[in-house]
């Protein structure tokens, strides 16, 4: 049995702290570029020196049972209170409500990632893997919402067969 599931506000969160950081950089007078590269290097940092993250709940755009939830960033220390671990807990919880959307994995054996996120924040994998407790496998491809589209829309079509035709189109780093 296959489970899918798309965060909410995923991808969106991830670009609402970038964008938190890149105005206090234009008002610091560093200018204005993204700074994407400089937040996953915090994290990065935060993960490997095993820092815990601040828990952040990244409902910023609500959620699919309950549009009015919100977001919140909990467990905030005078120690804690660092670039590095706002980063990390962002990306805990984005994975955080994957999890909690999916629901019961105990019957699984791997997550497949995809999307953006995954392919462009080097410790989201193993985030990932530690929050759902599997191994993850990444796809090597790009823009993976609309080939996985286009391999339905030709299960549909009847040119494949089915979900285990599809298998034979995904190519994991």
């Amino acid at each position: 049995k296959i489970l899918c599931g798309s965060a909410l506000c995923g991808g969106a969160a991830y670009a609402l702290l970038e964008r938190f950081f890149r105005e206090f950089s234009i008002a610091a007078g560093f200018g204005d570029r993204p700074v994407y590269d400089v937040v996953n290097c915090l994290a990065e940092k935060a993960y490997r020196e095993g820092k815990i993250p601040l828990g952040v709940a990244t409902l910023f755009s609500g959620k699919r049972s309950d549009p009015t939830a919100t977001g919140s960033v909990t467990g905030i220390t005078a120690e804690n209170f660092t670039p590095d671990s706002l980063a990390l807990g962002f990306i805990f919880g984005i994975c955080r409500e994957l999890r909690d959307y999916i629901g019961d994995v105990t019957d699984k054996s791997t997550v497949v990632a995809s999307g953006n996120a995954v392919q462009k924040i080097g410790v989201m994998p193993d985030i990932i893997g530690e929050v759902f407790g599997l191994p993850v496998k990444i796809s090597d491809g790009k823009e993976e919402a609309s080939v996985g589209t286009a391999l339905f829309s030709a299960i549909a079509a009847n040119e494949l067969r089915g979900i285990e035709d599809i298998a034979d189109f995904i190519i994991y780093k």
